[in-house]
C-alpha cells in the first residue's frame, strides 16, 4: 500500500551546480516534519545522460524522492513543474527550485497552519543567500502586520496594498493545497519565457477562498547567482521585446483579475527600463515598446514612502519606468508626481473607462470600496473580478443605516442627496440612492428631451414621509419627481435654467398624494399653445386622454366659467386656492367643444396646434399603451423618452431606438441564458442581454431588472431596443406581445404567469370592449402563442379595464403616484396573479 503524504515538494533541476543542489538536499534532510514523511518529486529537465546519472546517483536511495527525466522544447522551468504536479499525492504542495533551500521548520510550521485553516494558499517568509557581494538583493520586506504569528484573508479582507508588495508573485515561499490547484485546473503557462510564476499566483489569488500568512516564519532561502537574467544587464532586441511581452501579459492578468498591481508594474517597467538603458535597442525596437508599454507607465500611481524601500530605490521605482517613453519625470520627498495624460476619448470603450475611472473615485474612501479595494483597480476586468454582482438586498441593510440613524460614507465617498422610492414588481418598496453627480446626467437628458420648449407635464412630484420619528430627513420622490425638483431648484438660482412649463407649481410639487389628473388637463387644455406633452410612459398619457374624453363636457364648462369643480380625492382647499387665479375663457371653451365632436384621431392635434410631440417611454412594457395612444395621435410625433430606472439613466432617446449613456454608468452584459459577463465595447449586433450597473450613487455591480437587444453598434456608440424585464425561458414581454398581435388581436392588456404545478403557462387577455372574443377563441390562440413563443400556453380572458382597476388599487394600497405603479404583464406576484385570475370571465 502507498503511503499517503501530507505534503509534496517539487523541484525542476536544469544543469543545476551539483554542489548547490547537494545543499538542496540537505536542507530537505534537516526538516523538522522528518524527510522521510516529505513525497519529493523532482524533474531532471533537459539534461545530459551523464548529468541524469549523477543526480540519480545522489537520490536513488530515498523512497520519498520520486525522480523524473523530462527532454522537451521548453526552456523554463513551466514544463518540468507542470510535469511533476501530474504526480504529486501529498495534501499540500510545495516549489523548491534546484538551487535554494528551506530552512528546518519551514514545512511543519507552514503546514500545520495551512492545515488549521484550511488554508488554499500559505505565505511565509523569505531570506536570501548571495554568491557575491555585487549580486542585485531583491526586496523582501513586507507591510504586513509581523507581531502575529499567523494572519488569515480573503478577498473580503485582504489589504492590496500590504499584499502586493515585494516579489509576492513568486511561487517558492508558498504551499498550495493541492485540492485547489486539480479542481481550478492550475498550472504553468508554458508560453511564458518569465514571470510564469507571477502568472500561476495571481490566477490563485483570484480564485483562493482562505490564504495564511506566516510573517514570522522565515521558511525559505533564495540563493541569489550571478548568472540569473535579472543579474543581467544587457539583453537583445527579440529578447527585450519577448519579456516585455511577458510582463504585458502577466500585467493584463493581474488588472483584470482586480489586484493591485501598482508596485509590480513599477518593478516590471523599471525592469524593462534598465534594460533599454544598457541595451540600447534600435529605434524600431524602442517604439515597439513603448507602443506596447505605454498605457501601464500611465497607470502608475506613486509608490509612497514606507519601510518597504529605502528612498533611493522607491526614488528609482517612481522614475526610471517613465524612461521607456522618453520622459523625465520629477519627484519631491512624499509629494510625488506621477505621470498623467487625459486620455483622447474615441471609442466606446474609453468612454466606459472613464465613467468607471469615475465611480472607482467617487467610492474608494467608502466602507463598501475600501472593503473591496477600489483604489487597486484599475481595469474593467479587474471591477468584475473583484466585486460581487449585488442586488437590492445587498444595500438595504447600508441604505436603513443611512437612513434611520444618518451614517454615511457607506457605500459612496459624496453625500446623498436623494433616494428615488421604487416598488418592482413585487410591490416591495424600495429607496435608491441620489447623489448630485448621479443626478446630473438624468437633467441634462431630461433637458435635452425638452429643450426651450412650451411643455405639459403628466406628472408631479411626491415625497415620501414616513410614518415613524427617526433622522430619516433625506428627501425621496419619485424619479420623475426628483428630475422635476431639482430642475425647480436650479430654475430658482439661476434664471437661465427655467424651463417653460405650464404646469401651476401646487400641482408640479404638492404637499400629499391626491388625484390631479383632471385638474391638471383642465390647466393643458387651457393652454392652446402647448408644444410638447411630457410623461413618464405611455400608459400615463393612454389614460389621461382617455380621461379627458370622457369628461369633455365638464371640462368645457369649468373652463368657461374659469371654476374647477368638485374633483374627488382633491383637496378642497388647493381646488380653492387654485380657483381664486383663474379667469372664465368662453371662448376657449366654445373651441374645445367644438373640436371634441371630431374623430378621437384628430383631436389631439387641434387641440394643441404648435404640439410638436408626446414624449414618453414607448418601449417594453409600455408598448402596448404606445400603440394604442397613436390611434389618438395622428400629424403628432409619438417620441421616446429616454430609458432610465431608479438605478441608472440606461439609454438616451434616439427616435424609436435608444443609445447607451456611456457617461452616465458603467455597464456590463449578460448574454440571456449565461453567466458570462461582456462590456459594452464587446456587444454584438442582435444579441440580447441582461443589464448589471455600477453609478455614481454607490450601486456597484447591480443586477437591473432590464433586458436590451443591440440593434446598432459603431466606435463611439451602442444603439438598442427592446427594453423589458427578463422572463421565463429567455421569452420577453415583447414576445408576448407580438405574438398576441400575430394572433389578429388589437387587445388592451395581457397577464402571462407560470402555473404553480406544472412548467405550463397561462396567459390572460384583456381585449378592447368590443373584440367580440369568446372563450371558444381561447384554444386557437393559445396554439398559436405556443408556437410562437416555445411555452405550453393556455388562454383565459379578463373583464375589461381588469388592468387599471389593478393600478388604481395599488396606487390605494401604497399611496403613491400612478408613474410608481409599473404594468404587469409578467408576474411571479402570488397576490397579482391571484387577482388576475379572479377577474377571468367564466
Amino acid at each position: 500500500m502507498s503511503k499517503h503524504y501530507q505534503i509534496s515538494v517539487v523541484t525542476p533541476v536544469h544543469n543545476v551546480d551539483l554542489k548547490f543542489f547537494a545543499n538542496t538536499i540537505k536542507s530537505m534532510q534537516n526538516q523538522t516534519f522528518g524527510f522521510e514523511n516529505i513525497e519529493w518529486v523532482i524533474v531532471v529537465h533537459n539534461c545530459s545522460a551523464d548529468y541524469q546519472k549523477e543526480i540519480t546517483a545522489m537520490l536513488d536511495k530515498y523512497e520519498n524522492v520520486k525522480l523524473h527525466i523530462l527532454n522537451n522544447d521548453n526552456h523554463t522551468a513551466s514544463s518540468p513543474r507542470n510535469y511533476a504536479l501530474n504526480y504529486v499525492t501529498g495534501d499540500y504542495v510545495g516549489f523548491l527550485d534546484g538551487d535554494d533551500k528551506y530552512t528546518p521548520e519551514c514545512i511543519k510550521v507552514a503546514l500545520s497552519n495551512s492545515q488549521a485553516v484550511n488554508a488554499d494558499i500559505c505565505l511565509f517568509r523569505r531570506e536570501v543567500e548571495l554568491e557575491s557581494v555585487n549580486s542585485l538583493i531583491m526586496n523582501e520586506k513586507v507591510l504586513w502586520d509581523q507581531t502575529q504569528e499567523r494572519i488569515i484573508v480573503n478577498k473580503d479582507t485582504w489589504d492590496d496594498k500590504k499584499l502586493f508588495n515585494g516579489l509576492w508573485g513568486v511561487v517558492t515561499h508558498k504551499l498550495y493545497k493541492r485540492e485547489f490547484l486539480e479542481t481550478n485546473k492550475l498550472r504553468y503557462n508554458e508560453e511564458l519565457t518569465f514571470t510564469e510564476d507571477f502568472e500561476l499566483t495571481i490566477r490563485a489569488f483570484n480564485l483562493a477562498q482562505t490564504i495564511c500568512l506566516l510573517p514570522q516564519l522565515i521558511g525559505y532561502v533564495y540563493f541569489i547567482n550571478g548568472g540569473s537574467l535579472i543579474q543581467s544587464s544587457t539583453l537583445p532586441s527579440e529578447k527585450l521585446i519577448n519579456y516585455s511581452k511577458n510582463f504585458k501579459y502577466t500585467m493584463d492578468l493581474g488588472l483584470k483579475c482586480g489586484i493591485n498591481m501598482n508596485y509590480t508594474m513599477h518593478l516590471f517597467l523599471n525592469i524593462i527600463a534598465l534594460f533599454m538603458m544598457h541595451s540600447k535597442p534600435d529605434r524600431q525596437t524602442r517604439e515597439t515598446l513603448q507602443e506596447m508599454l505605454a498605457p501601464y507607465v500611465k497607470m502608475l500611481k506613486p509608490i509612497e514612502p514606507s519601510r518597504l524601500y529605502s528612498e533611493q530605490r522607491r526614488h528609482e521605482l517612481n522614475t526610471i519606468p517613465y524612461t521607456i517613453l522618453d520622459e523625465e519625470k520629477d519627484v519631491d520627498g512624499n509629494n510625488l508626481i506621477s505621470y498623467q495624460q487625459s486620455p483622447s476619448v474615441v471609442n466606446v470603450k474609453d468612454l466606459q473607462s472613464m465613467a468607471l475611472t469615475n465611480i472607482i473615485e467617487n467610492g474608494e474612501n467608502s466602507d463598501y470600496g475600501q472593503r473591496y479595494h477600489f483604489d487597486s483597480i484599475l481595469t474593467m476586468e479587474g471591477w468584475t473580478s473583484r466585486l460581487p454582482l449585488t442586488n437590492y438586498d445587498t444595500y438595504q441593510p447600508m441604505i436603513n443605516l443611512s437612513i434611520r440613524i444618518d451614517e454615511s460614507g457607506i457605500f459612496t465617498d459624496n453625500e446623498i442627496s436623494a433616494y428615488a422610492l421604487s416598488y418592482g414588481h413585487l410591490g416591495t418598496s424600495k429607496r435608491l440612492p441620489f447623489t448630485q453627480k448621479h443626478l446630473r446626467s438624468y437633467v441634462k437628458e431630461f433637458k435635452n428631451l425638452i429643450k426651450q420648449d412650451k411643455v405639459f407635464m403628466m406628472l408631479e412630484s411626491m415625497p415620501y414621509h414616513s410614518s415613524e420619528l427617526t433622522l430619516d430627513r433625506t428627501y425621496t420622490n419619485t424619479l420623475t419627481g426628483i428630475i422635476l425638483s431639482e430642475i425647480q431648484k436650479q430654475g430658482i438660482t439661476n434664471v437661465n435654467d427655467r424651463l417653460n412649463i405650464v404646469n401651476p407649481v401646487e400641482l408640479l410639487f404638492p404637499d400629499e398624494v391626491l388625484n390631479a389628473d383632471y385638474v391638471r388637463l383642465f390647466f393643458a387644455l387651457r393652454e392652446r399653445d402647448i408644444e410638447i406633452i411630457y410623461a413618464p410612459n405611455a400608459w400615463t398619457v393612454l389614460s389621461n386622454l382617455e380621461l379627458m374624453f370622457e369628461n369633455a363636457e365638464r371640462l368645457c364648462r369649468d373652463i368657461e366659467a374659469g371654476y374647477i369643480s368638485e374633483t374627488e380625492n382633491f383637496p378642497e382647499s388647493l381646488r380653492y386656492s387654485l380657483n381664486k387665479r383663474i379667469l372664465p375663457d368662453k371662448k376657449r371653451a366654445n373651441e374645445l367643444c367644438t373640436i371634441f365632436k371630431d374623430n378621437p384621431a384628430a383631436v389631439v392635434r387641434k387641440l394643441w396646434p404648435k404640439l410638436k410631440k408626446v414624449i414618453c417611454n414607448c418601449t417594453g412594457s409600455y408598448m402596448i399603451y404606445a400603440d394604442n395612444l397613436r390611434t389618438y395621435l395622428a400629424g403628432v410625433e409619438l417620441a421616446n423618452s429616454f430609458i432610465a430606472t431608479e438605478e441608472a439613466l440606461v439609454g438616451l432617446a434616439r427616435e424609436d431606438k435608444f443609445e447607451l449613456a456611456l457617461n452616465a454608468a458603467f455597464f456590463e452584459f449578460m448574454p440571456l441564458g449565461t453567466d458570462k459577463v461582456l462590456y459594452a465595447h464587446q456587444l454584438e449586433v442582435g444579441g440580447i442581454y441582461h443589464v448589471i450597473v455600477s453609478t455614481l450613487a454607490g450601486l456597484y455591480r447591480y443586477s437591473m431588472n432590464l433586458i436590451i437587444k443591440v440593434e446598432a453598434v459603431t466606435d463611439k456608440s451602442i444603439v438598442f431596443t427592446n427594453v423589458c424585464d427578463r422572463i421565463y425561458n429567455d421569452v420577453t414581454e415583447e414576445d408576448v406581445y407580438k405574438a398576441v398581435k400575430n394572433c389578429g388581436l388589437d387587445g388592451e392588456d395581457f397577464v402571462l404567469f407560470q402555473n404553480d404545478d406544472d412548467e405550463n403557462y397561462t396567459l390572460i387577455l384583456e381585449p378592447v370592449t368590443d373584440a367580440g372574443l369568446k372563450i371558444g377563441d381561447a384554444d386557437k390562440i393559445a396554439a398559436d402563442v405556443s408556437n410562437s413563443l416555445g411555452l405550453k400556453v393556455s388562454v383565459m380572458f379578463n373583464e375589461p379595464k381588469t388592468h387599471i382597476l389593478y393600478r388604481e388599487l395599488l396606487q390605494y394600497k401604497r399611496n403613491i403616484l400612478p408613474d410608481a405603479v409599473k404594468p404587469v404583464h409578467i408576474t411571479y406576484n402570488p397576490s397579482a396573479i391571484k387577482f388576475f385570475r379572479k377577474m377571468t370571465v367564466k
